[in-house]
Protein backbone atom coordinates (compact mmCIF):
# COMPACT_ATOMS: atom_id res chain seq x y z
CA UNK A 1 0.00 0.00 0.00
CA UNK A 2 0.98 3.21 -0.83
CA UNK A 3 0.43 6.22 0.82
CA UNK A 4 0.99 10.29 0.11
CA UNK A 5 1.07 12.38 3.34
CA UNK A 6 0.77 16.06 2.56
CA UNK A 7 2.00 18.58 5.34
CA UNK A 8 -0.88 21.24 5.53
CA UNK A 9 1.61 24.24 5.98
CA UNK A 10 4.81 24.71 4.19
CA UNK A 11 7.44 23.05 6.80
CA UNK A 12 10.80 23.11 5.36
CA UNK A 13 13.61 20.28 5.39
CA UNK A 14 14.13 19.53 8.43
CA UNK A 15 10.52 19.20 9.84
CA UNK A 16 9.49 17.54 6.22
CA UNK A 17 12.50 14.94 7.30
CA UNK A 18 11.14 14.87 10.46
CA UNK A 19 7.93 13.81 9.65
CA UNK A 20 8.97 11.14 7.11
CA UNK A 21 10.87 9.47 9.72
CA UNK A 22 7.79 9.19 12.13
CA UNK A 23 5.75 7.65 9.25
CA UNK A 24 8.98 5.22 8.71
CA UNK A 25 8.76 4.26 11.84
CA UNK A 26 4.50 3.71 12.28
CA UNK A 27 3.94 2.23 8.93
CA UNK A 28 3.15 -1.05 9.07
CA UNK A 29 5.31 -3.93 7.01
CA UNK A 30 3.84 -3.78 3.73
CA UNK A 31 3.08 0.17 3.47
CA UNK A 32 5.24 2.85 2.28
CA UNK A 33 4.42 6.47 3.56
CA UNK A 34 5.94 9.57 1.50
CA UNK A 35 5.41 12.28 2.57
CA UNK A 36 5.49 16.04 0.56
CA UNK A 37 5.70 19.70 1.72
CA UNK A 38 3.51 22.58 0.76
CA UNK A 39 5.61 24.86 -1.53
CA UNK A 40 7.24 27.96 0.11
CA UNK A 41 4.63 30.47 -0.53
CA UNK A 42 2.14 28.35 1.79
CA UNK A 43 1.52 29.59 5.26
CA UNK A 44 3.73 28.53 7.93
CA UNK A 45 0.73 27.91 10.46
CA UNK A 46 -2.97 28.01 10.07
CA UNK A 47 -3.26 31.21 12.16
CA UNK A 48 -6.11 33.03 10.49
CA UNK A 49 -9.51 31.92 7.72
CA UNK A 50 -6.84 33.11 5.36
CA UNK A 51 -4.34 30.55 6.50
CA UNK A 52 -6.72 28.18 6.47
CA UNK A 53 -7.83 28.48 3.04
CA UNK A 54 -4.64 28.55 1.50
CA UNK A 55 -3.72 25.45 2.82
CA UNK A 56 -7.00 23.70 1.99
CA UNK A 57 -6.74 24.98 -1.78
CA UNK A 58 -2.41 23.84 -1.49
CA UNK A 59 -3.11 20.41 -0.26
CA UNK A 60 -5.81 20.23 -3.29
CA UNK A 61 -3.19 21.23 -5.79
CA UNK A 62 -0.75 18.48 -4.37
CA UNK A 63 -3.70 15.90 -4.53
CA UNK A 64 -4.49 16.77 -7.96
CA UNK A 65 -0.81 16.50 -9.00
CA UNK A 66 -0.18 12.77 -7.64
CA UNK A 67 -3.37 11.74 -9.08
CA UNK A 68 -3.04 7.80 -9.09
CA UNK A 69 0.53 7.72 -7.96
CA UNK A 70 -0.43 6.18 -4.44
CA UNK A 71 -3.37 4.33 -3.10
CA UNK A 72 -4.52 6.99 -0.50
CA UNK A 73 -3.68 10.10 0.18
CA UNK A 74 -3.32 11.46 3.75
CA UNK A 75 -3.41 15.26 4.79
CA UNK A 76 -1.41 15.37 7.58
CA UNK A 77 -3.67 17.67 9.51
CA UNK A 78 -7.05 17.01 11.64
CA UNK A 79 -8.72 19.88 9.92
CA UNK A 80 -8.37 17.64 6.70
CA UNK A 81 -7.30 20.09 3.97
CA UNK A 82 -7.74 18.98 0.37
CA UNK A 83 -10.59 16.31 1.42
CA UNK A 84 -13.63 17.98 -0.78
CA UNK A 85 -11.21 17.73 -3.38
CA UNK A 86 -11.94 14.40 -5.35
CA UNK A 87 -8.90 12.88 -7.35
CA UNK A 88 -9.56 12.40 -10.87
CA UNK A 89 -9.53 8.60 -10.96
CA UNK A 90 -11.11 6.10 -8.63
CA UNK A 91 -7.42 4.33 -7.89
CA UNK A 92 -6.65 6.83 -5.09
CA UNK A 93 -8.64 7.33 -2.33
CA UNK A 94 -8.44 10.75 -0.20
CA UNK A 95 -8.58 10.14 3.69
CA UNK A 96 -8.88 12.39 6.65
CA UNK A 97 -7.83 12.18 9.89
CA UNK A 98 -10.60 13.98 11.15
CA UNK A 99 -13.27 12.22 9.39
CA UNK A 100 -12.03 9.01 10.34
CA UNK A 101 -11.32 9.57 14.08
CA UNK A 102 -14.84 11.60 14.54
CA UNK A 103 -17.00 8.86 12.97
CA UNK A 104 -15.38 6.35 15.23
CA UNK A 105 -15.71 8.92 18.15
CA UNK A 106 -19.24 10.07 17.38
CA UNK A 107 -20.24 5.96 16.83
CA UNK A 108 -19.78 5.68 20.53
CA UNK A 109 -22.93 7.87 21.13
CA UNK A 110 -21.03 10.09 23.34
CA UNK A 111 -20.73 13.98 23.78
CA UNK A 112 -17.91 15.15 22.45
CA UNK A 113 -16.12 18.18 22.49
CA UNK A 114 -12.74 19.29 20.59
CA UNK A 115 -10.21 21.69 21.90
CA UNK A 116 -8.14 23.53 19.39
CA UNK A 117 -5.33 26.69 19.06
CA UNK A 118 -7.29 29.51 17.85
CA UNK A 119 -10.57 30.72 16.49
CA UNK A 120 -9.39 29.86 12.83
CA UNK A 121 -9.19 26.64 13.55
CA UNK A 122 -12.28 26.30 15.39
CA UNK A 123 -13.97 27.77 12.53
CA UNK A 124 -12.50 25.19 10.58
CA UNK A 125 -13.00 22.65 12.75
CA UNK A 126 -16.95 23.49 12.81
CA UNK A 127 -17.21 23.30 9.48
CA UNK A 128 -15.64 20.22 8.14
CA UNK A 129 -17.95 18.16 11.24
CA UNK A 130 -21.46 19.58 9.87
CA UNK A 131 -19.70 18.77 6.53
CA UNK A 132 -19.29 15.37 7.77
CA UNK A 133 -22.60 15.54 9.17
CA UNK A 134 -21.01 15.07 12.54
CA UNK A 135 -21.33 19.23 14.12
Amino acid sequence: MRVLAITPIHVGPEELARRQRRYDRLAPEGMSVTVVDLPIQAPTALGTDADVEASDHLVAEVIARHDGEFDYVLPDCVLDPGVEAEPASEAERVVGLLQQAMVQVAATGERYGVIVRNQAIAKEMRRRLELYSLG
